[in-house]
């Protein structure tokens, strides 16, 4: 399984994103995964434009995050898929839930402040992420 996990994040890196999305999918249901793998799934099918799918399992591995820094880094990637799939209060709930968790990378904060701009919500974005939004974000 290591190689099958390097293979779909390789493919990930090269933007194959529908097939890291398979790949991981596939992962997924095998026994003994775990929520890298889930956040895997789900960051690629988020890559890949299928927010619907990217939500669940990005909720799952959220569930099973073991630390701070990894529930942030999930938050993030579950809130744009739910900004995309238009699901704009469950959005702000997740931004709310990677604030509160308190590591944010300073990328994670632009793309927070994308997503609290997009839901109207541009006065609780966070400095850094104030500064860049000059049009509606749409991100996907």
């Amino acid at each position: 399984m290591p190689h099958d996990i390097d293979a779909a994040i390789d493919h990930l890196n090269a933007g194959r994103f529908d097939e890291a999305a398979r790949l991981a999918r596939t992962l997924a249901t095998a026994p003994g995964a775990d929520g890298r793998v889930l956040a895997l799934w789900g960051s690629a099918a988020l890559e890949a434009g299928r927010h619907g799918e990217a939500i669940a399992p990005l909720k799952a591995a959220a569930a099973q995050a073991r630390d701070a820094a990894t529930y942030a880094g999930v938050m993030v990637p579950l809130a744009r898929a739910l900004q995309g799939a238009g699901l704009w209060s469950e959005a702000e709930r997740a931004v709310s839930a990677a604030e509160r968790a308190g590591v944010i990378s300073a990328d994670d904060r632009d793309r927070l402040g994308g997503v609290l701009f997009r839901i109207g919500l541009a006065e609780r974005a966070l400095p850094k992420a104030r500064m860049h939004v000059v049009a509606p974000l749409v991100l996907a």
